[in-house]
């Protein structure tokens, strides 16, 4: 009895899933900010500017997103924790979406919830590459990516190279894999990134998860004294010295 009510609970999830990826199908424009006691009139103004154009489109496994005419494409799949979004530009997260009415949805994602109103049930997505897909990283060593790294320079897409901005000349830009896990990014005009870091089964990604978002990264070149990490999301190549190899585990 037990193994028959487990199997018609499956049977419901998976027919819910079904039913949800075929409404949401098709062209979702953005309608309004849903009402957000925290939120000012004026910065509900300027983000009802920001995202007077955007749109979300579905069709069975591939999504389309626009904000700010800068489009976002990928895959899309739902589980019991909601909607996952797979982006080809090497990083995935979470959202939420709820359905209000057949022409209305409510799309939630980083404490913020709008209203989508359905434009078409018809959308084509342009078929997509992701962008991790493009270059061969190698295998990860754990034990040399562990410490601090200064950052020399970013290679670009178009192959026009740019030096690293420094905080000071005392203080460059840096990445440090720390053994416990934490990664810690020190950027420009002192601002601090903080994430968890591991590497892929396969050893083939760095992967940063924070709340927002699990982003993954491929190394093209790790040794004593030099790392070049590939982005993903601008197609870019971040070069990094070590320096003298021990100061790097110097926290």
């Amino acid at each position: 009895m037990k193994k028959i009510i487990l199997i018609f609970s499956i049977l419901l999830i998976s027919l819910n899933s079904i039913a949800q990826n075929d409404f949401l199908e098709g062209k979702w424009c953005f309608d309004s900010i849903v009402s957000n006691d925290e939120m000012d009139e004026q910065s509900k103004q300027m983000i009802q500017m920001v995202l007077k154009n955007m749109y979300l489109a579905f069709n069975s496994d591939k999504y389309e997103q626009s904000i700010m005419n800068k489009v976002e494409r990928g895959n899309w799949l739902t589980d019991e924790d909601g909607t996952y979004f797979i982006s080809s530009l090497g990083y995935e997260y979470l959202v939420s979406i709820n359905k209000k009415s057949d022409s209305l949805i409510i799309f939630n994602h980083n404490d913020m919830s709008i209203q989508l109103k359905k434009y078409t049930d018809y959308y084509e997505i342009e078929d997509f590459v992701n962008n991790l897909d493009k270059v061969e990283g190698i295998e990860i060593d754990s034990n040399l990516i562990v410490g601090i790294w200064n950052n020399t320079g970013t290679v670009k897409k178009d192959g026009t190279e740019f030096p690293a901005i420094k905080h000071s000349k005392k203080e460059p830009t840096s990445y440090n894999f720390k053994s416990d896990g934490i990664f810690e990014n020190k950027a420009p005009l002192g601002i601090e990134l903080f994430a968890y870091w591991s590497i892929s089964e396969d050893l083939q990604y760095i992967i940063l998860q924070s709340e927002e978002k699990n982003e993954y990264f491929k190394i093209l070149k790790l040794d004593e004294k030099f790392l070049e990490i590939y982005t993903p999301k601008n197609e870019s190549i971040v070069k990094f010295d070590g320096f003298d190899y021990k100061s790097r585990f110097t926290e």
